[in-house]
Order: structure tokens, then C-alpha cells, then sequence
């Protein structure tokens, strides 16, 4: 007996209410806050079953199944929220971001009476800071939601009308895997650190403040006016294979056994 079972899933998503425009991040990278993605998108799917060597009144000596087709996630809501609130426009509150001795103190009981006594910027001293650097989250030409295929071949084996032996193989490939770049950051490294393999440091020494190692931030970034600049792309890959060995049974004192043995290995790309 041969079964298969086919078809197309439709889906689709959208967004309203998207982020507020920032024309400056468009200037400065060529990109636009006030878009959030949507689309619509076919799957196919199929899968069989065949069945052999069935003798009357008992089990099928072979069975043979497998199937495949493509998955897909949608976009995560909070990456949609998370978006919308961050555009790279100012709040109507200062921000500024001091390290080591520049850090004003804070004095919480003279700030809730006069709130124009917050610091506006950061104390002499320290290293040559920072301002107000908004942080945005933007969403690639090219984004898709994360999708993969998934295939499964499995063989199922009566080696006697009690004991059963089965193995199953599947692959995933996912691909349009969500990951981020940082846009706003400097790539070219103000030098490295010879006692930790080269490893490199995107600020200069002034900006790093020698009684704590804190680092400043905007040294790093390519247009200091705005923070770190997240775009969120698809560009990312994962890949799994498993096989599963299984035997069980009955014996004829009605006692179950099963014992199995499963191989995996994944592999999954990431953004640093």
C-alpha cells in the first residue's frame, strides 16, 4: 500500500503602525526607521508512507515513510516593538553616557526638587565623552522571516511478529535566519592587545579610562551622533542531521523492551 499526501500552505504577516521617521539615520546610512516588514509566502509540503510484504491477518513486513517540505516562523513580535521604540530620534529627556571620572555624582534629592540641575553633560577629568547618542533598530531591504526545509526517511522493520526494528534519518537546513549588524560601528580597530592574541579595541587609549578600563562609546562609531545603529537582517544559516536507531518488542511472557540510540549534530551561525 503507497500513500502520499501533498500540498501548499499560504501565509502571510504584516505590520501597522510602524516607527516614526528619522531623516537623519537616513542620511547618514541610507536607511529608513519607518518601515516594518510584511510577506506573504507558499510552502510546499509532501509526504508518503509504502507498506510491504503484509501478510494476512499479520504485520507488514516493511514500512517505508518520509516526507519534506519548508517551514516558516514569523517575524517576532518584539522585534517589531522593539523597533517602533527605537528610531534614533532624541526623547524629550537628555541622555549622556560618561565614563570613570567624567561620571557626574549623582544627587538624587536636588535633581527630583529642581529637575534642571541633571547633568547635561559629563564632568572634566574623565575621558572626552559622549553626549546624546540614541541607539535605532532597523530592518534590512532584503529581510524575510526565518524559514527552513526539513526532509525525513524513515524504514520500519518486522523481524519477527513480536520485536520491531526501526530507523529514521532527518535534515534541516534553515536558512533566513534572523541576525544584526551594527552599522554605526567603526570596524577599523584604534589597535590591539598584543598579551591577548591581537585581539582588537575600537576606541583610542584617550577615550579609556585607566583606573576602570571603562570604555568610551562614541569613539566607535561612525557618525557619533546616534549609538549603536542595529540592522536587522536574514543572512544567517543553521544546519541539523539526527538518526535515530530504535528496536522494541514484546516478549511472550508480556514483558516491553525498547532500547534506541540517537546521533545529532547541529550547526547554527550567529551574530557577534
Amino acid at each position: 500500500t503507497f500513500q502520499l499526501t501533498y500540498g501548499l500552505r499560504a501565509e502571510g504577516s504584516s505590520f501597522s503602525n510602524p516607527p516614526a521617521a528619522n531623516p537623519a539615520l537616513a542620511t547618514a546610512f541610507g536607511v529608513r526607521t519607518a518601515v516594518l516588514p510584511s510577506e506573504t509566502h507558499l510552502s510546499p509540503r509532501a509526504g508518503f508512507s509504502w507498506t510491504l510484504g503484509a501478510d494476512e491477518g499479520g504485520p507488514p513486513k516493511w514500512i517505508l515513510r518520509g516526507g519534506g517540505g519548508e517551514f516558516r516562523s514569523p517575524m517576532p513580535l518584539s522585534l517589531a516593538s522593539t523597533a517602533q521604540a527605537s528610531t534614533g530620534l532624541l526623547n524629550s529627556e537628555s541622555q549622556i553616557v560618561c565614563v570613570g571620572a567624567g561620571t557626574p555624582i549623582p544627587d538624587w534629592a536636588a535633581y527630583a526638587a529642581d529637575p534642571s540641575s541633571i547633568p547635561a553633560s559629563c564632568q572634566p577629568g574623565g575621558p572626552a565623552l559622549e553626549g546624546i547618542a540614541p541607539n535605532a533598530i532597523v530592518f534590512a531591504k532584503d529581510f524575510q522571516a526565518a524559514r527552513s526545509w526539513r526532509s525525513s526517511l524513515g524504514m520500519q522493520r518486522t523481524l519477527t511478529p513480536l520485536v520491531r526494528l526501526s530507523v529514521d534519518g532527518s535534515y534541516a537546513r534553515g536558512v533566513s535566519q534572523t541576525g544584526f549588524t551594527d552599522i554605526n560601528l567603526n570596524t577599523t580597530p584604534a589597535f590591539g592587545l598584543s598579551n591577548e592574541g591581537g585581539r582588537p579595541v575600537f576606541v583610542a587609549p584617550s577615550q579609556i579610562d585607566p583606573a576602570s578600563g571603562s570604555m568610551g562609546f562614541t569613539g566607535s562609531r561612525i557618525d557619533p551622533a546616534f549609538g549603536q545603529v542595529l540592522q536587522v537582517n536574514s543572512n544567517l544559516a543553521s544546519d541539523s542531521k539526527q538518526v535515530t536507531t530504535s528496536l522494541g518488542g514484546i516478549t511472550r511472557k508480556g514483558l516491553i523492551f525498547s532500547a534506541a540510540y540517537t546521533w545529532t549534530r547541529t550547526r547554527d551561525q550567529l551574530s557577534t
